[in-house]
């Protein structure tokens, strides 16, 4: 509701998006390069890559099944729904942020060596998500989007719905 509201106001909202920008910006290498900080690649083992690896992909499935019986009555035609799960591909910000949370937690709680090992695990697996889901998720808008949508004349774009937020 807060971006029909600055929209209203003198397009607000693209000044807001450009100090969000700029904040993402410079956040994301400090993010990012915090958790590459936590993992240890000596600690990777066959067998953690791999278990890691089906839940990612298990996980990738279901959300898109979800994902796709979500928008089955929202009037898009099957091309734009397949092309919304590409899009949903590369997220990784949620897996960014929470991935240290369970190894802070043990270290601070002081939980021993085992919930620190399964916090180091969960660290690892939340980043072997980013690797393998954002570039995944490049290519396939990369190859997918110019095949599949189509760009609707400015004139024929719906009109946009004006909210009453006052």
């Amino acid at each position: 509701m807060a971006a029909v509201g600055w929209r209203k106001d003198n397009n607000k909202d693209k000044e807001v998006a450009r100090v969000y920008a700029i904040v993402w910006f410079i956040m994301q290498p400090i993010l990012f390069g915090l958790i590459g900080s936590e993992i240890a690649l000596d600690e990777l083992s066959g067998e953690l890559v791999g278990k890691g690896i089906a839940v990612i992909f298990i996980g990738l499935i279901g959300r898109t099944i979800f994902g796709t019986l979500s928008v089955l009555k929202s009037g898009f035609n099957w091309k734009e729904i397949f092309f919304i799960q590409c899009m949903c591909l590369p997220k990784a910000t949620v897996q960014a942020a929470i991935g240290p949370l369970v190894l802070d937690a043990a270290k601070a709680a002081n939980a021993g060596e085992l919930a620190e090992q399964r916090g180091l695990q969960t660290l690892l697996i939340a980043a072997l998500s980013i690797l393998i889901c954002a570039p995944l998720g490049a290519i396939t808008i990369a190859i997918f989007a110019p095949r599949l949508l189509t760009k609707t004349a400015k004139e024929n774009l719906p009109q946009a719905v004006d909210f009453d937020v006052e």
